[in-house]
């Protein structure tokens, strides 16, 4: 047995962090053990698509706009399936690279992407819900080691062989201590992402096109550019919660859409902010050109002075020669 295989991470380092996925969400319906997967339903539609998505990138070579928020989903959708991403790796790292192939054949067959650009994202797009889905399936185990019931679920939804193997791993000593460190790792964090479901890439996306509406739109209000850009908000959603400016909310009944907007209103901030540092730095830059300038027109005056002064000495000098 190898080092690279069967010792499984624990990512408790992920707690309370929020998915790109809802794949893996389920609503229990009142009164009955049945379960609503609309999620998984969803990609799986997508999964039958022929026809390629074209997904844009930001100039940080990230997936934005709607497009890339289904990427993202796909890819929680791949990693999803044991089969496709199996869980017997203590790292990414050490996944086989036949294995990754396989999983970017995949992504390549429903999206149009610049992969020379994208690979690097993909990349860390699959380890990170990779690792977030051993996360989950721990916290399951934890709840549910008493429920027979539950546990064949998680069984079935693994595999026997792999679900012992990850069960052998949480249950070792060096399992129980990387799980104390990923949790006091995780304590040390000063900053979450607090945008739900949307990454940051998508709402600095949303940010700009905001922005850029607000420009060629000045008599359209603030509320009517933000539902342009956000877009589908159902007419509940404008009785529950109004928005006055960017990120204000008068209701806090849609936790989603306040954490949205908390979010935005964040990135609005730093964007204020680096844009006054830019600011300064281009008056501070002016000021350096004009006192370069200032500085080349006395070397100027200060090479004429010794020009005259030279003359001046010279014709001194043939003067009085010549008397």
């Amino acid at each position: 047995m190898s080092n690279s295989e069967l010792e499984i991470m624990s990512d408790d380092s992920e707690t309370d962090e929020p998915s790109d996925l809802n794949i893996d969400e389920t609503q229990d319906d009142a009164g009955s053990a049945s379960k609503k997967t609309r999620g998984r339903t969803r990609l799986q539609l997508l999964h039958l698509q022929k026809e390629l998505i074209q997904v844009e990138l930001n100039v940080l070579r990230q997936p934005i706009g709607e497009p890339g928020h289904k990427l993202g989903q796909y890819i929680g959708f791949i990693v999803s399936d044991s089969a496709i991403a199996p869980l017997t790796f203590e790292d990414w790292r050490y996944m086989p690279k036949e294995t990754k192939i396989h999983m970017y054949d995949i992504i390549k067959a429903k999206f149009n992407i610049n992969w020379d650009l994208a690979e690097d994202w993909i990349n860390k797009k699959l380890s990170h819900l990779w690792r977030q889905r051993k996360h989950r399936l721990k916290k399951k185990y934890e709840k549910s080691s008493n429920d027979k019931e539950k546990l064949s679920e998680l069984i079935n939804d693994v595999g026997k062989e792999q679900w012992n193997l990850l069960v052998e791993f949480w249950n070792s000593e060096k399992g129980k201590n990387r799980s104390e460190t990923n949790k006091t790792n995780y304590g040390k964090m000063t900053m979450h992402h607090t945008g739900g479901t949307k990454s940051f890439a998508r709402l600095q996306d949303e940010l700009r096109r905001i922005d850029e509406l607000i420009t060629n739109q000045p008599d359209a209000s603030k509320n009517e550019v933000f539902n342009q850009v956000i877009g589908e908000v159902s007419p509940e959603a404008h009785v529950s919660t109004l928005t006055y400016g960017l990120g204000i909310n008068q209701s806090k009944k849609n936790g989603k859409r306040s954490s949205h907007l908390d979010t935005l209103k964040m990135l609005e901030d730093e964007r204020i902010q680096r844009q006054t540092a830019n600011e300064k730095i281009t008056h501070l830059q002016s000021e350096l050109t004009e006192l370069k300038s200032q500085l080349q027109t006395m070397e100027e005056m200060k090479s004429q002075f010794v020009r005259f002064k030279s003359m001046f000495e010279h014709q001194f000098s043939n003067s009085n020669a010549s008397s």
